[in-house]
């Protein structure tokens, strides 16, 4: 199995564009337009007067959902100058005993229960804290068979490659096969 990773270098120069103006998100637009998984950013400014005292880090990795660790490299007036890495990982998925897997872009934290409705008002949608928040919408598919089966073998080769080790599930392919009895049609649009 063969996976890709595209990783981005990028000295930002303050992220002071040709207006001699600093813009982080112009440059987290031009970060993006390469879509890369890691990325390794020179020369940000973090609460320098020249770009408006922001943590330029912070606005491109927020722009790019990306977490990231920003590295001083000099204190400069009352700020700092370094540079920061940061990454992202979409690939969240669940497979239940090779038969069935769940695959999307949800992450089980605070800000992420809504109901169907999506209302932009739910006296239901509250943290811990009590406080409301805005709906929250993700997409989340089941897949069985061997494409489950699949899954199983992907998730295997991510936990080695990520430092876990060698896993071994055990085959269960033979075992009580089932099948889902309701959910959404799926369709395929054609333009």
């Amino acid at each position: 199995m063969t996976v890709t990773i595209t990783v981005m270098t990028y000295n930002v120069h303050s992220c002071i564009g040709r207006n001699s103006r600093a813009c982080p998100s112009k440059t987290a637009g031009v970060i993006a337009s390469y879509n890369p998984d890691i990325i390794a950013l020179q020369e940000l400014d973090m609460g320098l007067f020249r770009s408006g005292l922001m943590d330029q880090a912070a606005v491109i990795a927020e722009q790019l959902k990306m977490n990231y660790h920003f590295h001083p490299s000099i204190k400069v007036e009352q700020g700092e100058y370094g540079n920061a890495i940061g990454a992202s990982h979409h690939q969240k998925f669940v497979v239940i005993d090779g038969k069935i897997a769940f695959v999307g872009g949800l992450d089980i934290c605070s800000n992420r229960w809504d109901d169907r409705r999506h209302l932009p008002e739910n006296p239901e949608r509250i943290n811990s804290d009590d406080k409301p928040y805005e709906p929250y919408h993700d997409v989340q598919s089941y897949s069985i068979g061997p494409v489950a089966s699949k899954m199983a073998e992907f998730f295997k080769f991510r936990w080695k490659n990520s430092g876990g080790g060698e896993l071994h599930l055990p085959d269960l392919s033979g075992e009580d096969d089932f099948e889902i009895q309701s959910g959404l049609p799926i369709v395929i649009a054609v333009y």
